[in-house]
């Protein structure tokens, strides 16, 4: 057991050391060391695991703590990247004179994006949102009663949501999405990863594009989540090791029933379909009942 111990020690000692160093960084060049000392620490846990120096029930935390780490990697990577993004919203009316691009916030887009404390947009209600183009990463803060579109041809690294209710979703992230106090909203997604916290009656509908198709889910319920592909896993962190039941915080549902009313919905919008909160209300509510 003190052999354990000790292991538990070493891993966080070497954990909390190249987190550290990752949020250090100044430049990308710092980044290809620790991407070196990521595997190496992923080698060694292999190592111990395959000579039964680490205890089961942790192998699987350590695992995660890994997974975080290239999370923390692959975000402070993206910070450095070029960004530039150009956002159109459609507003509630149908006059074509209310249908303008956000001019007037371009130069707050771009020094928004160098920083993921500050939200690409904020505080915006009963809005169609697009990307038209761009690359670097998003951050919504406090939609409501929006619809909003990133589709695959657009390079985002990574989105971060958060405070947004009754919105629809449809994004695309090359790594990353991440909800934080998420209510009543309908995501369609696909990314790499995706993290959900404090997020509550919320139907989710994410592709993850890696061999280790699972998300993550902690603080959060009454989650309705599309079973996607083979291997597909929730890892709820308030719940570990117990599967689906009738006190479970989601449930695994089908996307059969929505899935052609949203791709026509969204079809519409980009035609000039005028914008209606009320409907994207209706039709969330639709969904997850």
């Amino acid at each position: 057991m003190p052999k354990f111990v000790d292991f538990s020690q070493e891993f966080y000692i070497r954990y909390d050391e190249i987190q550290k160093e990752i949020a250090a960084a100044e430049e990308i060049d710092q980044l290809q060391l620790l991407a070196e000392n990521i595997n190496l620490l992923k080698d060694w846990i292999s190592d111990k695991a395959e000579q039964s120096k680490v205890p089961s029930y942790n192998l699987k935390e350590y695992s995660k703590s890994i997974k975080d780490l290239i999370l923390q990697y692959e975000l402070k990577k993206s910070s450095f990247m070029p960004k530039s993004f150009k956002f159109k919203h459609r507003p509630v009316s149908d006059l074509a004179d209310k249908r303008v691009v956000l001019n007037e916030q371009q130069e707050v887009l771009n020094t928004a994006m160098r920083s993921f404390a500050v939200p690409t947009l904020s505080n915006i209600t009963d809005k169609f949102l697009y990307l038209e183009s761009g690359a670097g990463n998003v951050y919504f803060k406090g939609l409501r009663s929006c619809t909003v579109d990133i589709s695959p041809s657009r390079s985002v690294s990574s989105i971060t949501l958060e405070d947004c209710e009754y919105t629809i979703f449809r994004l695309h992230s090359e790594a990353f999405i991440f909800l934080t106090n998420i209510n009543n909203c309908l995501l369609k997604a696909s990314c790499q990863q995706l993290r959900v916290h404090d997020t509550h009656q919320t139907f989710l509908d994410v592709s993850i594009e890696t061999d280790t198709n699972h998300i993550v889910i902690e603080n959060s319920d009454q989650l309705q989540i599309v079973e996607s592909g083979s291997n597909f896993t929730v890892d709820d962190f308030n719940r570990p090791n117990q599967d689906t039941d009738s006190d479970s915080n989601y449930k695994l549902v089908s996307c059969q029933k929505y899935e052609h009313t949203i791709a026509d919905y969204y079809q519409n919008l980009r035609q000039g379909l005028p914008y209606s909160s009320s409907h994207t209300v209706d039709l969330i509510d639709m969904v997850k009942n």
